[in-house]
């Protein structure tokens, strides 16, 4: 997720006790687990108690009966794979910290939200300082709070660009027939919900 939609491996450091307060902070990257946690079988109790970090890949199943695109299936069952044009050399960047405490304050609340949806965790110690590492800040949003924001600008140079073509609402009217209705579905953090494992890493 983090709006950027990064959801994926993005690897932390932190504290051993990061939810102590701003000083507790060091490093912060961004990763994903590996597979889906254990969740309850009840549909009720797993519904609520899914993280939204990668989320989507405990619904795999119900995603390949709906659909027959082969990228969207495997997307949802594996996660989005970055490719490169290029492997990135390591870049071990260290995010600004702020002499405003309340700025300060922001930031490691933007870190332990991320931490409590299961978008980020910390990093083994055997990866520490390594990858390749990105920006993370944070800036207010429209609606009020804040959002924080990877900067995915340097990473951008060793990926492949891709064009594709987006639905315009011409094609869409096009596409209705009489009797169709339509809905509006706003996912909160809804790039986090895709299981994503790159390059990417914040301290």
């Amino acid at each position: 997720t983090i709006d950027s939609h990064i959801t994926g491996e993005v690897f932390n450091q932190i504290d051993t006790n990061p939810i102590t307060g701003s000083g507790a902070m060091r490093r912060v990257g961004e990763v994903i687990e590996d597979r889906p946690p254990e969740v309850s079988t009840n549909l009720s109790e797993t519904r609520a108690s899914l993280p939204i970090g990668g989320r989507l890949q405990h619904f795999a199943d119900v995603w390949d009966s709906s659909t027959s695109d082969t990228w969207v299936k495997d997307t949802i069952r594996f996660g989005l794979k970055l490719e490169f044009l290029a492997t990135p050399p390591s870049q071990f960047l260290v995010c600004p910290k702020s002499s405003d405490p309340a700025k300060r304050d922001l930031m490691d609340s933007a870190i332990n939200h991320l931490l409590e949806i299961a978008a980020i965790r910390p990093v083994a110690p055997e990866y520490q300082g390594r990858g390749f590492y990105s920006l993370l800040f944070v800036i207010p949003k429209s609606s009020g709070g804040w959002r924080a924001i990877l900067d995915l600008k340097r990473l951008n140079r060793f990926i492949s660009y891709k064009r594709f073509k987006m639905n315009t609402l011409q094609s869409i009217l096009w596409s209705i027939r009489r009797g169709d209705f339509l809905s509006s579905i706003d996912l909160t953090e809804a790039y986090l919900h895709i299981f994503h494992r790159a390059a990417l890493s914040i301290q």
